[in-house]
């Protein structure tokens, strides 16, 4: 299976009532089974976004959800990246393509990190370095280490009919 699926970056920013961190950003890549109008894409911005405003920060010292630090977004934006076989989401990597066993999956996960593993080793140049040079980076956030994988086998994937595999 090689399908390709449009990807695009996601970017929120706003200010928040927190005397350390006034300001704050995320960003993230998300992948769309085929391409998304504008209205689409900002309809699942905008549900990202109220979604997000009472979750859990756990990793946050005072553990307050964005709602609690008062948190006003400046900015939420999109850029199309590519189409891959494959997106990258925090310790996972991600697609719509359906395969018949974990072997089937694995393999073809192997061909995407492959093709990504002189990428990644870019991510070793300075930032500025690469953006001034035109230098193309790619973070595989440890699937280069296939020791990692495991496929996720949990109802939300099933329901979401992705196959994921973490790492």
């Amino acid at each position: 299976m090689n399908n390709k699926y449009p990807i695009y970056e996601i970017t929120a920013k706003w200010n928040q009532d927190c005397q350390e961190y006034p300001t704050n950003s995320t960003g993230f890549s998300r992948m769309f089974k085929e391409v998304p109008t504008f209205e689409v894409i900002m309809e699942e911005l905008h549900k990202w976004w109220n979604n997000n405003l009472d979750a859990p920060r756990d990793w946050s010292p005072d553990k307050k959800t964005l709602r609690q630090i008062n948190a006003r977004l400046t900015e939420l934006s999109f850029k199309y990246l590519r189409d891959d076989t494959w997106c990258i989401s925090w310790f996972c990597h991600y697609t719509f393509n359906q395969f018949n066993n974990q072997a089937e999956a694995f393999n073809d996960f192997e061909i995407f990190v492959e093709g990504k593993e002189p990428l990644n080793r870019n991510c070793d140049l300075p930032y500025d370095y690469c953006k001034t040079n035109n230098v193309e980076r790619y973070c595989l956030m440890g699937a280069e280490d296939r020791w990692r994988w495991k496929l996720c086998d949990c109802a939300k994937c099933k329901e979401l009919g992705m196959t994921t595999i973490t790492h």
